[in-house]
């Protein structure tokens, strides 16, 4: 009986050591703020990157599409802004010329300029 008590020991603590995730702190802290970031994007003809630009700030733990008026850090655009840069998007065109696009990034808070691109990310990571 002895081995199946300690099995069962050892699975409660690495059940007690799961890391906690950004969306675990959205449902479980009611102080936690999460806001979807939408960037719009516009390519040049080569397709590289011509203008980026915050097209919309959306509270991420409600339904609402309303606009939510906050500040980023402008740390914060910058490192999206690089990231959006480095991720080498394919073309986005209609008519053979490139339309702007959006794609997001989450922004908290209580953790500054930290760029967010996953809901279920480590809190720590």
């Amino acid at each position: 009986m002895r081995p199946l008590s300690l099995i069962l020991l050892l699975f409660l603590a690495a059940s007690a050591l799961k890391a906690e995730t950004i969306r675990d702190r959205l449902k479980n802290d009611p102080h936690f703020q999460l806001y979807a970031v939408v960037f719009g994007v516009l390519q040049n003809s080569d397709g590289s990157i011509k203008e980026i630009h915050v097209a919309n700030i959306v509270d991420a733990a409600s339904d609402s599409k309303e606009t939510v008026p906050i500040q980023l850090p402008k740390t914060y655009i910058e490192k999206a802004a690089l990231a959006i840069r480095h991720h080498n998007y394919s073309l986005q065109q209609k008519d053979g010329k490139p339309v702007e696009f959006f794609t997001y990034y989450f922004y908290s808070p209580q953790f500054g300029d930290r760029l967010i691109n996953d809901a279920d990310a480590e809190v720590g990571g």
